[in-house]
């Protein structure tokens, strides 16, 4: 067998004392209510409803035991306390609930605050997913109200290029042994058959040369190399975002791109 995704991501608890969410700590829920007073548990008290989450995910775990996986992903990252959103892995009984020996952590929270760090020193294995790094769909319109989407700006390719390079800078050489990777995310809220492609192409493309290629040069340097991919797409109809007009391919490499102003010492000329 595989690996299985476990899920674990936020999960919503809320409260019906004037939350911004009414979920498993509210009517809406009551069979859960009514299982934690029959149980003599307090649901004004987080603990409460960790308790549950981890029966749960203990409970889950032994179920794709027994269906023969032996790998397992699950999803985490730093956020400070709320009474809506929960965070299992921050628990400091977590290494008992999921063995690092059999689990991967992938991490969405902001880089320079991550838990990554945090998660290497207790032995977990981390993929990385920053949101400020990898979340394709930041940038995009609100979908239940105007004013844009929960996150922004667009992650242009440039940056993802340089995500490992910056992520390097966050720890240490032997907390860098425990990364296994990297992914790009394109969440489904306002992504469908149509978009998803657009979206993913041609950026997923800069995380994937730095992933095998480990570069030791920027976004500038590879810039040709993504300009022609984005045109082999194109040519194979395979939708994708265009990177620059097409009269720029038809021109020397870097015919339309500006050399970063440490290379450049802050020209503005085409180069």
């Amino acid at each position: 067998h595989g690996v299985m995704h476990m899920g674990g991501d936020e999960v919503i608890v809320g409260n019906d004392d004037g939350a911004w969410a009414r979920c498993w700590n509210s009517t809406l829920a009551q069979p859960i209510l009514d299982m934690l007073e029959q149980g003599g548990h307090d649901r004004s008290d987080p603990a409460s409803f960790y308790q549950l989450w981890a029966n749960f995910t203990g409970r889950a775990y032994q179920e794709a035991r027994k269906a023969g996986f032996q790998k397992f992903l699950q999803w985490g990252g730093g956020q400070a306390p709320s009474a809506e959103i929960y965070s299992l892995i921050q628990q400091p009984n977590i290494t008992t609930l999921l063995p690092p020996v059999e689990v991967d952590i992938v991490v969405w929270d902001e880089l320079n605050r991550s838990v990554a760090g945090e998660l290497t020193q207790q032995g977990y294995g981390v993929i990385l997913a920053n949101s400020d790094y990898v979340y394709l769909d930041c940038g995009s319109p609100g979908w239940v109200k105007p004013g844009g989407y929960w996150c922004g700006p667009y992650r242009e390719w440039y940056k993802i290029y340089e995500y490992m390079q910056d992520a390097k800078k966050t720890l240490s050489a032997d907390q860098w042994k425990l990364i296994r990777g990297a992914q790009v995310l394109n969440w489904g809220e306002t992504s469908d058959e149509f978009n998803a492609e657009v979206r993913i192409w041609p950026r997923a493309a800069a995380l994937a040369e730095a992933l095998w290629s480990d570069p030791t040069t920027g976004w500038y340097e590879a810039d040709p190399r993504m300009q022609r991919f984005r045109s082999l797409l194109a040519a194979h109809q395979i939708p994708s975002a265009a990177l620059q007009p097409q009269r720029c391919q038809m021109g020397p490499p870097h015919a339309c791109t500006l050399k970063p102003a440490a290379q450049e010492a802050g020209a503005g000329v085409l180069v």
